[in-house]
């Protein structure tokens, strides 16, 4: 079942610089995961949660190989994988929530040498219309 979680805080806001000039972003297992689960316990400010319809595993591969599963061959294995997880990326993206943080933390990031308050507050009203 695809589910978004998006929060206003944002939890890559100390590595995200660093990869926006260059730097290699830091690759993601199942200990930084775990490791991660703390930070559910603090103060994110707003949080949506969008859960999308359950996909049925057993429904997706009957309709994208049509034989049985002895005759399929690890490419077919491969592409359908890539093609299933294409599909759930798009579910999740469709249903992402774009935060009143991050449009002012993109804004902040197109202005590096500063903006005023008032240039501020005209660009997220551009935004926002």
């Amino acid at each position: 079942m695809p589910i978004t979680l998006n929060y206003d805080r944002v939890y890559e806001s100390n590595s995200f610089p660093f990869e926006l000039l260059g730097e290699s972003q830091t690759r993601e297992n199942a200990f930084r995961t775990l490791k991660s689960a703390k930070y559910l316990n603090r103060n994110n400010g707003r949080v949506c949660i969008n859960i999308s319809t359950p996909l049925s595993l057993r429904q997706e591969l009957a309709s994208r190989i049509p034989k049985p599963l002895k005759d399929v061959t690890n490419q077919e294995v491969t592409d359908v994988s890539q093609s299933l997880a294409t599909d759930i990326c798009c579910i999740l993206s469709a249903n992402q929530v774009v935060m009143s943080t991050q449009i002012v933390a993109a804004i902040l990031l197109m202005h590096r040498k500063g903006i005023s308050e008032d240039e501020l507050l005209k660009e997220t009203s551009v935004i926002h219309k």
